[in-house]
């Protein structure tokens, strides 16, 4: 049977190649997709997973700072000093901000934080290093790059100049970049308005952190209080419900325009070859041979199209990161493993199709 699907393909070599290109291009584009989508959920999260802390104190309503936004008055970090049972809190300010150079301009996410205090900064200054006083910014590597700004230029952000002095590490969430400059500075680019975004409080030990929260959500007016873990799931879920459908719908159409091409094109095949079919049902093939002689044919081509739709992905990426730096794939070995069982699951569903045709040969035409 083997020797026979393969004879098939080989039959019309044009259109085989046809037929793997199409699943080779749909395996290659889930792949992608799926990887940055993975890219863009660890990249978003990862600069509160870096600030780990007990507790995340934000603006009333406000759950996350992935499509969110909130506005604390900076004084309430006073509230929160004067609370028992508090070992340290740090306060942000974020904001988006243009940054621009002579040759071009982009948006951040611009980050202010107190470098006195133990979080809030980047993750990772992989070039140059942190922030040591006002006028001075670290930027996003990725953005860095995007722009060709390196660690000594100067950049400005709401007409201010502001000396590059680091480039950092996970701090891409793929559609925009995170920066960081002083909280003061912060401060002054937003109107010079004394506000903070979120107060990030690591309790003492000796304090349960349930009624370390109550206490803080009495003290502070109108705010929100999260643990370090509910505050991780919210935004989670916030990046999730942007992104996640658009990825389930492109890869929904794939696999549809994927069934359609493969059940064309196998039944073109079966018509071409009517005579052959005929003459195999005459010679005593049993039920099942023509049948699995077609899903043979279908596994083969995903096969060879999933093969080369893998072996096109590193490449591939590496020619779009030239254009876009700011682009992270992720892939893991699971989501890599649901990409092959889809897409063969599709090519053999393609392949139940182009079975129907089978049922109007018979054995008689072989002799006309």
């Amino acid at each position: 049977m083997i020797r026979c699907a393969w004879k098939y393909l080989r039959f019309r070599p044009s259109r085989s190649l046809l037929i793997i290109s199409s699943v080779a291009l749909c395996t290659l584009l889930m792949t992608f997709l799926i990887s940055v989508y993975r890219g863009v959920s660890d990249g978003t999260l990862d600069y509160i997973l870096q600030n780990r802390c007990d507790l995340w104190v934000l603006q009333e309503n406000a759950t996350n700072i992935v499509r969110g936004s909130s506005i604390l008055p900076a004084r309430q970090g006073n509230v929160l000093s004067q609370l028992p049972g508090i070992d340290s809190f740090s306060p942000i300010l974020l904001s988006l901000s243009v940054v621009q150079t002579p040759a071009s301009e982009g948006t951040v996410y611009l980050v202010g934080y107190d470098r006195r205090k133990p979080q809030g900064g980047p993750p990772r200054v992989v070039t140059g290093r942190a922030i040591e006083k006002d006028y001075e910014i670290v930027l996003d590597n990725c953005f860095a790059a995007k722009h060709r700004i390196v660690p000594g230029d100067t950049v400005i952000c709401n007409r201010q100049k502001l000396n590059v002095v680091g480039l950092s590490e996970g701090t891409n969430a793929f559609v925009i970049q995170y920066a960081f400059v002083t909280l003061t500075m912060a401060q002054r680019l937003v109107g010079d308005l004394k506000i903070v975004s979120a107060l990030l409080v690591n309790a003492d030990e000796t304090v349960p952190i349930r009624k370390l929260s109550n206490e803080i959500a009495g003290r502070i007016r109108k705010s929100s209080v999260f643990t370090h873990e509910q505050f991780v799931a919210a935004n989670r879920r916030e990046m999730q419900s942007g992104f996640l459908p658009f990825i389930i719908a492109v890869c929904v159409i794939s696999v549809v325009v994927l069934v359609i091409i493969l059940s064309s094109l196998l039944s073109l095949m079966i018509m071409e070859r009517r005579a052959d079919f005929a003459v195999m049902k005459t010679l005593g093939a049993s039920a099942g041979f023509l049948p699995g002689l077609i899903l043979l044919v279908a596994s083969l081509v995903a096969s060879a199209g999933i093969a080369a739709g893998l072996l096109l992905f590193a490449p591939v990426t590496s020619l779009i990161r030239l254009i876009a730096p700011e682009l992270r794939t992720v892939t893991t070995l699971f989501e890599l493993a649901l990409v092959i069982a889809t897409v063969a699951a599709t090519c053999l569903l393609s392949g139940l199709f182009p079975m129907q045709k089978l049922r109007t040969i018979y054995p008689a035409e072989t002799f006309q």
